[in-house]
């Protein structure tokens, strides 16, 4: 018997369920779909709860407050996004890890590290390291919202088939971590762009929400399934901490609805099968944040601790996601301020000066100074907030009234700490000093890049008619994901005045929200997914006006019990009344929120670029006939990086780009492939004859091309122009020497033309021709003697001059019916332009032409006054053939 209850011991033990958990995981395989969902139960177990459940029970003991599953995961996954950075440095000075061996050691060591600490302190907690499995103590209304989310949120997977652009990076440099041990994407930016240093060292402003998802992969598998799983998981949580959370400051009645509420949110669910963004992993670790900073209300007692945990849990939200965490350090003080309201603290409004002070001198520091003074000195040294901080602890140190105060400080102190950490590993990377070499001259020059900053702050809030536009979509895009009576009945809950402090602190992050986006961001086109974490609030402020609507109700008897017998062992006993108004409220929300609904799967299926663009075949290409090596270049980088697992380099963002740029970009990168596509024809309108009319070109041929219904897809081989060196030919259509091959077009009105020997770039003399316009644009006609063959040539250029206009189009035309047409060419006004036109990029204007009989060519400056005369001049017309070639030897 004694061995029976010794054995029953140990295998309640956190250390030998961890042991067992990690054997599990290297054992069973991820064959399919139900065997994922086993390894990630095991996994989440072991690698979470385990170390989580330890590392609790060493800072906080038996309190109840913190004695929750919910609260366990969270830590435990604050535990090893904390060991992932520390490994991150580990890359960068030694190499690769083993990403696995890393994830199971230090889950290991958690748990042995709490065993050792409290045996080293003989402390009395070692005796409460057991896993008690209880079902007393499950809240059933919580289970029931938890449920409603888990079966919607299941369904509503079958609309979203293809991750967000921004959830395939994510995936793409966690697949990284998982399979290589490598922090980088296998995106590939130019040195001029801030994204280089993002993807090269794998800091990007999300860095905590791939390392979670990587840490999922591991657990399940490297696939878009597992990351939607993570989110789903992710959210279980967030509903619970919105529970508890929303108890702390109201009632159950209160919590109840409002995780419900979050339970059914089209704006979370959609996002969610869109694997988008790393808003939903933010909302963990600031509800979490909350909870602790909520706790620290009603219970003082180990208030450094608690200060520690919320200040690293704040910091790490602030690079999940950097609004979620800015936006929460602002809201602090209002989390401070009904801190000291419910409290006998004295002093509070000396209290709550300094924090202020202290919380807005660390918001101007990582917003501002650290990168001013590495401008000044060569490194980010922080300056205003340690020492404010310094000086504060000193002076409070031996008071015990200002015990709210110090664990506050402590939040402060723990946040900065974490933030200022990831600077410091920016400013560590090789990448960083490249970029900022790159971007400037002089120290001073780019000093001023912040000055100018702070002015473009300024200029914006200054601006009525930005702010009143960026309100207007705001409010639109919040009524249309979030629900117009989720958002009236926000702001009616300002009616519960018993509970006015509760609600004004909950509606502080929204409220900071929004004058964040409307005021100094002012974006034309906020996204849905940018409202999720302060969507998360009007459901609690919702579910308070509820709460208020419902007190009446409360008069009635409450003696309706449902009993339901469990097991035919145990009772659950459910408030029959509580039940009816769930399932009113349910109803009532499911069918206002339907239109919601319904935009969260059209936005859904928008994103599912790999069907609208037919890249299917495109994908498969790439995967079986590309080494792993070789590079590739595509306008959709993050897609094709998370399909291929190739290196994809970004062309040049700019839409305005020509061939030329592209070129550029090609040989920069050393791309051997280049994917031209319909998402490509759209944002590049001076490259649509790639797409549309795909011949080899500079040496480049085409190696595949598809069309699935519509959607056509080119790769390019582009080795030569990556690597060889160019070789050209001229044919020259005109010198400009003479007038017998331009053509007046005087239905645009009276026109002359003469030989100008003054004005002129080449030779003796230019085409200066004259014209009073009856339209607005002055047009000129070029037919050489006989037509043309262009089809073997890649550009015609055009060296003209104008006084007026600053854009031209030409018009290559077979006959009158016939033509190609480029327009909104660029001039230089009051300069000799040399006007570029790639003969591979042309739209067609009309009929059928072909380049092999180009009888005339028409140039039209256009955008000038009717009635008045204006003079442009012309000098010289030609087309040039290049080719790329590799030499050998």
């Amino acid at each position: 018997m004694q061995y029976k209850e010794y054995f029953y011991e140990v295998i309640r033990t956190p250390l030998f369920l961890t042991i067992i958990c990690i054997l599990l995981l290297l054992i069973v395989p991820a064959k399919n779909l139900f065997m994922i969902v086993v390894r990630l139960f095991i996994g989440i177990l072991g690698i979470f709860y385990m170390p989580g459940f330890c590392i609790v029970k060493l800072l906080f003991g038996n309190r109840d407050a913190y004695n929750k599953s919910v609260v366990y995961i969270a830590i435990g996954i604050m535990y090893h996004l904390l060991v992932l950075f520390a490994s991150w440095w580990y890359y960068r000075f030694v190499g690769p890890v083993s990403f696995s061996l890393l994830v199971y050691v230090t889950s290991t060591l958690a748990v042995v590290g709490v065993y050792f600490i409290m045996a080293l302190n003989n402390s009395k907690k070692l005796s409460s390291i057991t896993m008690n499995i209880q079902l007393k103590g499950i809240n059933y209304w919580l289970t029931f919202s938890l449920l409603i989310f888990l079966v919607i949120s299941l369904y509503y997977q079958q609309y979203a088939p293809s991750p967000h652009t921004d959830g395939a990076a994510y995936m793409d440099m966690a697949r990284n971590l998982v399979k290589y041990g490598i922090y980088r994407s296998n995106m590939m930016n130019t040195v001029n762009e801030y994204g280089y240093i993002e993807t090269s060292t794998g800091l990007i402003p999300y860095f905590y929400n791939y390392l979670l998802i990587a840490l999922f992969f591991m657990m399940g598998d490297v696939s878009f399934l597992t990351a939607k799983i993570m989110l789903i998981f992710i959210h279980l949580l967030n509903i619970t901490l919105i529970y508890y959370v929303t108890i702390i400051l109201f009632n159950r009645r209160t919590a109840t609805i409002a995780s419900l509420l979050s339970a059914i949110s089209p704006i979370i669910l959609a996002h969610i099968g869109l694997a988008g963004g790393a808003e939903i992993p933010s909302i963990l670790l600031m509800l979490t944040a909350i909870y602790f900073l909520l706790c620290l209300a009603t219970d003082s007692s180990n208030h450094k601790l608690e200060g520690i945990v919320t200040g690293i849990l704040i910091g790490i939200a602030y690079n999940t996601w950097s609004y979620t965490g800015f936006i929460m350090l602002l809201s602090l003080v209002a989390y401070f301020l009904y801190h000291i309201s419910i409290t006998k603290a004295p002093q509070k409004k000396a209290m709550f000066t300094l924090f202020l002070i202290l919380d807005f001198s660390m918001i101007l520091e990582i917003r501002f100074l650290l990168t001013q003074v590495r401008y000044i000195i060569g490194a980010p040294l922080p300056t205003l907030f340690p020492f404010l901080l310094l000086m504060s602890l000193i002076l409070l140190k031996f008071r015990e009234n200002y015990k709210a105060l110090i664990s506050y400080l402590y939040v402060l102190l723990f946040s900065f700490i974490m933030i200022y950490s990831f600077a410091l590993a920016q400013f560590s990377t090789p990448q960083l000093h490249e970029y900022l070499q790159f971007i400037s001259s002089n120290r001073s020059a780019t000093s001023a890049i912040e000055i100018t900053g702070v002015k473009r702050y300024l200029s914006l809030l200054m601006n009525f008619n930005g702010i009143s536009r960026s309100w207007s979509n705001y409010w639109e895009v919040l009524q249309n994901f979030a629900g117009t009576i989720i958002v009236y009945s926000t702001l009616l809950s300002f009616l519960r005045l018993n509970k006015l402090k509760e609600n004004m602190v909950i509606a502080s992050f929204p409220t900071i929200h929004v004058l964040l986006w409307c005021f100094l961001i002012q974006h034309p086109l906020i996204q849905p997914r940018q409202q999720i974490n302060a969507s998360i609030f009007y459901f609690i402020l919702t579910a308070s006006f509820i709460d208020f609507v419902l007190v009446p109700l409360d008069r009635f008897p409450k003696k309706w019990m449902l009993k339901i017998i469990l097991f035919k062992r145990s009772k659950i006993n459910f408030d029959l009344k509580q039940l009816i108004i769930i399932i009113l409220i349910s109803i009532t929300f499911l069918t206002s929120l339907y239109s919601s609904y319904q935009k969260g799967i059209d936005l859904m299926q928008s994103w599912d670029f790999k069907s609208r663009f037919g890249w299917d075949s495109a994908i498969e290409w790439i995967k079986n006939n590309t080494q792993e090596d070789d590079i590739i270049m595509s306008r959709s980088a993050n897609y094709f990086a998370w399909y291929t697992e190739r290196m994809i380099a970004w062309p040049p963002i700019n839409d305005s780009i020509g061939l030329d740029d592209l070129i550029e970009d090609i040989r920069m990168h050393k791309a051997k492939y280049l994917v031209i596509d319909e998402r490509t024809y759209y944002i590049y309108p001076n490259l649509r004859g790639l797409y549309l009319n795909p011949v080899d070109f500079l040496g480049a041929h085409i190696v595949f091309k598809s069309e699935i219904s519509g959607h056509r897809v080119i790769i390019y081989n582009v080795t030569n122009i990556a690597l060889g060196e160019l070789e050209s030919s001229v044919y020259i259509l005109d010198s400009g020497e003479k007038l017998a091959n331009w053509t007046k077009n005087e239905f645009y009105g009276n026109a002359s033309l003469e030989l100008d020997t003054y004005d002129k770039i080449q030779g003796n003399c230019s085409i200066k021709y004259t014209q009073t316009l009856k339209y607005n644009s002055l047009v000129i006609i070029f037919k050489p003697e006989k037509p043309v063959n262009l089809s073997t040539y890649d550009y015609l250029v055009l060296k003209t001059k104008s006084y007026n206009a600053s854009y031209i189009a030409i018009l290559l035309a077979t006959d009158s019916l016939n033509y190609f047409v480029k327009r909104d060419i660029p001039l230089s006004v009051g300069n000799w332009t040399n006007v570029k036109v790639s003969l591979k990029s042309l739209d067609v204007g009309k009929g059928s032409p072909y380049l092999e009989k180009i009888c005339f060519i028409t140039i039209y400056f256009y955008n000038l006054e009717i009635g008045e005369t204006y003079s442009v001049w012309l000098d010289g017309v030609y087309a040039y053939k290049a080719k790329y070639v590799i030499k050998k030897g």
